[in-house]
């Protein structure tokens, strides 16, 4: 039986499998799509898990060269003048979703993580000790624990039952570029 199955290959769900190979468990995870998603998602990390990234090795992969916390940030067009908190906790690494999905790729890979790509979830029974999740090819896989890391139209949450009374979408609304005026 496979100890934690993770619902989804985005940045939550390869970290999380990261982690748990750390802690020696192995996890599988399962991917709806076959391949990467082209789309951009997002343009960087901001916060505490950048400081994370640099503590497990990843930082360096991701093209940053030493973390360091931001002086200024624009927090809902509020601008935060961080020079005066004794910690800030303000880290930034400007690099975009699909870096950061095959950077912890390849990392899950290295500590021995089978991603399934191309393995949708359509349902789930929760037992007293595992849960039996079916696949949209009509096999099952059985874990003793199943993780949603699938989005925010998450597929294992609904089927779990757990409500989400916020609003997502899947289109990116903001653009950002690099630009030198001389």
């Amino acid at each position: 039986m496979i100890d934690v199955v993770i619902a989804g290959a985005g940045p939550n769900g390869l970290m999380l499998a990261c982690e748990l190979a750390l802690a020696g468990i192995r996890p599988v995870v399962l991917e709806r799509l076959t391949e990467p998603a082209t789309e951009q998602r997002a343009n960087g990390l901001v916060g505490q898990v950048v400081r994370m990234l640099d503590r497990r090795g990843l930082y360096e992969r991701l093209g940053g060269s030493s973390p360091a916390p931001q002086p200024f940030y624009v927090f809902g067009a509020l601008p935060l003048d961080l020079r005066a908190v004794a910690d800030n906790p303000l880290y930034t690494l400007l690099v975009p979703q699909q870096r950061i999905e095959q950077a912890l790729a390849e990392r899950a890979t290295e500590l021995g993580v089978q991603v399934r790509r191309g393995h949708e979830v359509t349902g789930l029974t929760q037992h007293a000790d595992a849960v039996d999740v079916m696949l949209a090819d009509a096999t099952t896989v059985t874990g003793r624990y199943l993780i949603g890391a699938d989005g925010g139209h998450s597929v294992v949450r609904k089927l779990a039952g757990i409500d989400f009374p916020g609003v997502t979408t899947d289109h990116s609304v903001s653009r950002t570029a690099h630009v030198s005026i001389r």
